[in-house]
């Protein structure tokens, strides 16, 4: 017979097994910003600002091959940054996302959001690299 503060036993999985954290090439864990807010355009700009002369921007680490791109923490899916007609972007675009990826648009079309658990970095050589480890590897090169 049940007490009246018995509660019934359930399965949560979810605590006992967390998802594996993503982590980059050289082993090290890529932070992930807590989903709030969908991401966007101030979203970029306020991280262009915080690396900025540093390796953690496009300008500051284009000529040592990394290419911007997105990481949906929640897929664990790598977007490269492309313009809205596909073309290939030398820093980071919203436009070129898939549709999937959109919460906002403006009026004429231009992407203003995009999914929470996106985060902005780069790939090199097939891996993907958040803000703070492009910079560390650029910083570590001669």
């Amino acid at each position: 017979m049940k007490t009246p503060t018995s509660r019934p036993a359930r399965e949560d999985t979810a605590r006992r097994h967390p998802p594996e954290p993503a982590v980059n090439r050289a082993g090290r864990r890529i932070r992930r910003r807590i989903p709030r807010t969908p991401f966007g355009r101030r979203t970029l700009a306020r991280e262009n600002a915080c690396f900025h002369g540093s390796g953690g921007v496009s300008d500051g680490n284009r000529a040592f091959g990394f290419r911007p791109a997105f990481l949906d923490t929640q897929t664990r899916i790598v977007y490269l940054s492309c313009f809205a007609n596909g073309e290939p972007a030398p820093c980071h675009l919203l436009d070129g996302l898939p549709d999937e990826l959109v919460v906002t648009r403006e009026a004429g079309g231009r992407v203003t959001e995009v999914k929470p658990t996106l985060v902005s970095g780069f790939v090199l050589d097939g891996c993907f690299y958040d803000r703070e480890a492009a910079a560390r590897k650029v910083a570590a090169e001669p």
